[in-house]
C-alpha cells in the first residue's frame, strides 16, 4: 500500500509541482525503510545470548530506532533547503508579474485542485497505517510481556552462591513505559506523514483558493499565494523533527546506560539502606537493555554471618515493588568492615 501511493504521489506531485506532495512521498519511501528496518531488529533482538553477546542481542532494537531517527533526520534537512529555496524562487517570481514569469523556467505554477485530492488521500493512507502500527505494536508488547515463560508471574527467585551473590529474575509489570522503540519510531513516521498529510491539504486550498480570487483560475505562475507550498514542507518539517525528541531522549539513555525512567536512584538507594543488618550500600548500577528490560546490581554491607539469605530476600523483594520492576538483580553481600580492592580503586579514580 505505502509503495503504490508514494508512486502516486511522486507522479502527482510532478505534475503539481508541489514540493508538499513530494516531501509527503518522501516520507512514505523512510516509512518502507523503517517498517523493515524495525522487522529485521525486531527479529535480530529475539535471538539468544551466546559466549560472545551474553546480553543477548536486545539493543538491535535502540539502534535500529536510532537508524530510524537518522533517516527522517536526513530526508527533513534536505527538505528544508528545497523548502527554503522555494521560497526564494516564488517570491522572485511573484514580484516579476505575469508577463515577465513566463520568460522564466524557474517559474512554476502550483495545481491547488491536485494537491487537494492527492493529500486527502494521502491522509486516509497515512491514517490508515498509523492504525496499524498502534494497534499492532500494543499485541507485539502485549506478547513480549508475556514472553518470559519461566520468569513465573512477576515472582523473583533467588540464587545465593558462596561468595554471596545472588542473581533474580523478574517480570516487567508496566507494558506502556515499556513499548518497543521500533514500533514506537516507526509509529512516529506515520504520524509525522499525517501532520504532512494536513499541511498539504492547507497549502492546497490556500493555493487554490487564493488564485480564484485573484486571477480567476485554480493556477498562477506569478501568484504569492504559491509560498503556501514550501512554507507548510518548512513548518511541517520543523515539526517532524520535534517529534523525535522524546523517542531519541529516551534512546540515548539507554545507549548511556542512565537510570531507566520511572525509577527513582535515590530512592532505591534509601530503600535498600534502610534493610534489616545492612550497615552501608556502594556500587549500586541501575541499567537498561531496552526500555523494557530493567537491571540493577550492588553491594551490601552487613552481617554474612547469619543474616545473608534474609539480606537478599528483602533485596529482591524492594526490587519486585519498585513502579517498574526490575526484571534483572545481582546483589552481592561484603562482610562489615571490608573494602573490597574494586571499590577502593573506583574511589581513586
Amino acid at each position: 500500500m505505502c509503495v503504490v501511493f508514494m508512486v502516486i504521489e511522486i507522479i502527482g506531485g510532478y505534475l503539481a509541482h508541489s514540493l508538499a506532495i513530494m516531501t509527503d512521498a518522501a516520507h512514505l519511501l523512510t516509512d518502507v525503510g523503517a517498517l523493515s528496518l524495525s522487522y529485521f531488529a525486531v527479529h535480530i533482538s529475539e535471538q539468544s545470548s551466546n559466549n560472545q553477546y551474553t546480553f543477548g542481542w536486545h539493543r538491535a532494537e535502540m539502534i535500529g530506532a536510532l537508524a530510524s531517527i537518522f533517516s527522517i533526520w536526513f530526508l527533513t534537512g534536505i527538505i528544508l533547503y528545497e523548502g527554503a529555496s522555494r521560497i526564494f524562487i516564488f517570491s522572485a517570481c511573484a514580484g516579476k508579474g505575469l508577463e515577465l514569469a513566463k520568460l522564466d523556467s524557474s517559474c512554476v505554477e502550483v495545481d491547488g485542485k491536485l494537491m487537494t485530492l492527492i493529500g486527502f488521500l494521502g491522509l486516509m493512507v497515512n491514517l490508515v497505517l498509523a492504525a496499524i502500527l498502534l494497534w499492532g505494536g500494543a499485541k507485539v508488547q502485549h506478547a513480549h510481556s508475556h514472553g518470559d515463560v519461566e520468569c513465573g508471574h512477576g515472582n523473583d527467585h533467588g540464587h545465593s552462591h558462596d561468595h554471596g551473590h545472588s542473581h533474580g529474575h523478574g517480570r516487567q509489570e508496566d507494558v506502556h513505559e515499556g513499548a518497543n522503540v521500533n514500533v514506537q519510531s516507526a509509529y512516529l513516521h506515520a504520524l509525522g506523514d499525517c501532520i504532512n498529510s494536513i499541511g498539504v491539504i492547507i497549502a492546497a486550498c490556500v493555493i487554490w483558493w487564493g488564485n480564484e480570487k485573484t486571477s480567476g483560475s485554480p493556477t498562477s505562475i506569478s501568484s504569492w499565494y504559491n509560498l503556501a507550498d514550501p512554507l507548510a514542507s518548512l513548518f511541517f518539517g520543523v515539526i517532524t523533527l520535534w517529534t523525535t525528541v522524546g523517542l531519541t531522549n529516551d534512546i540515548l539513555a539507554v545507549l548511556m546506560e542512565g537510570v531507566p525512567a520511572g525509577i527513582d536512584y535515590l530512592h532505591v538507594l534509601q530503600k535498600l539502606e534502610g534493610i534489616e543488618n545492612v550497615q552501608e550500600v556502594h556500587d549500586l548500577h541501575i541499567w537498561s537493555l531496552t526500555t523494557d528490560k530493567l537491571s540493577l546490581s550492588a553491594h551490601l554491607v552487613g552481617d554474612t554471618s547469619q543474616h545473608s539469605e534474609q539480606i537478599l530476600l528483602d533485596a529482591q523483594q524492594i526490587c519486585k515493588e519498585l513502579r517498574r520492576s526490575i526484571t534483572h538483580t545481582t546483589f552481592q553481600i561484603d562482610p562489615q568492615g571490608e573494602c573490597c580492592a574494586a571499590r577502593c580503586l573506583s574511589d581513586v579514580h
